[in-house]
Formats: C-alpha cells, sequence, structure tokens
C-alpha cells in the first residue's frame, strides 16, 4: 500500500536527521574557548486513512424492473480511499557550553517570551498587593 510507503521514508528521514548532531550545534573555537551550542528539539507526527463505499438508499419511485423496497446504489457509487498526515519540528535554544581548558560552563538563553512572563507575574503581584487593605477585605466579605 502507498500510505505504508510513504511512513518508511519518513521514518528512514528522521532516523538519518536525528540524534545527538541535532541538539548539539557544531563545536567553534572563540579564542582559547570552545563553544557548543545546545537546543531542545521537539517533533510529532500524525496521519491517518480511511476506505469506503456509498451507503445504500431505497429507491423513491418504483420501477417496472424492480421492488420499491429493494436497496440500490446511489448515482455516485464508487468506492473511495483516502489519507493524509502532517509532522512538525521546533527546535529552541538553550544556551551554550562555554570549555575552557579544563573547565566546562553552561550559560543559559533567556528567550523574550520567558522575560515577558516574568514581568507580567511580577505586576500582577505588585498590582494586587498595592491594593489598600479595606478593599481586599470588603471584597472577601
Amino acid at each position: 500500500m502507498m500510505f505504508l510507503k510513504i511512513l518508511e521514508q519518513i521514518k528512514s528521514l528522521i532516523k538519518a536527521h536525528t540524534g545527538v548532531e541535532m541538539a548539539f550545534g557544531q563545536p567553534t573555537q572563540v579564542g582559547d574557548m570552545t563553544v557548543i551550542p545546545v537546543a531542545r528539539i521537539s517533533f510529532g507526527l500524525g496521519g491517518g486513512g480511511g476506505k469506503g463505499g456509498s451507503k445504500p438508499v431505497k429507491k423513491e419511485e418504483p420501477t417496472a424492473e424492480g421492488n420499491p423496497d429493494e436497496p440500490s446504489r446511489s448515482a455516485g457509487g464508487s468506492e473511495g480511499e483516502g489519507g493524509g498526515g502532517g509532522g512538525g519540528l521546533k527546535t529552541e535554544p538553550l544556551g551554550i557550553y562555554a570549555i575552557k581548558g579544563d573547565k566546562v560552563r553552561f550559560h543559559p538563553v533567556i528567550a523574550f517570551s520567558d522575560v515577558v512572563k516574568v514581568i507580567g507575574i511580577v505586576s500582577l503581584l505588585v498590582w494586587r498587593l498595592s491594593k489598600p487593605k479595606k478593599q481586599r477585605k470588603e471584597k472577601i466579605k
């Protein structure tokens, strides 16, 4: 079946392009330091298929050839099959390993979305705590 052949091709592509090489970038020499980028890799795949035909439909008008209660095929009367699939790949930078001599340090990357989340949470806390106690007690009652 063609669908299984496609799945086999996808599987071989994933095997060829995944692994530690995908999460860790090429080491780069910067002065006397070696820098290795690190990323989080996420991927997902999905697919499905089906096969079916037309449902029998009762004839509306009796004909000379047959019984009016006898089921018949609808006008489109052919069987069909179909399938589909999709996938996605996401790469998020986590940071870099800096190697200098015999010392190794990890320097995380701070994403802009994380900064926005922290600012939002802190501002909500400040707003909540800045209300006078009287207003907070009235709300509770």
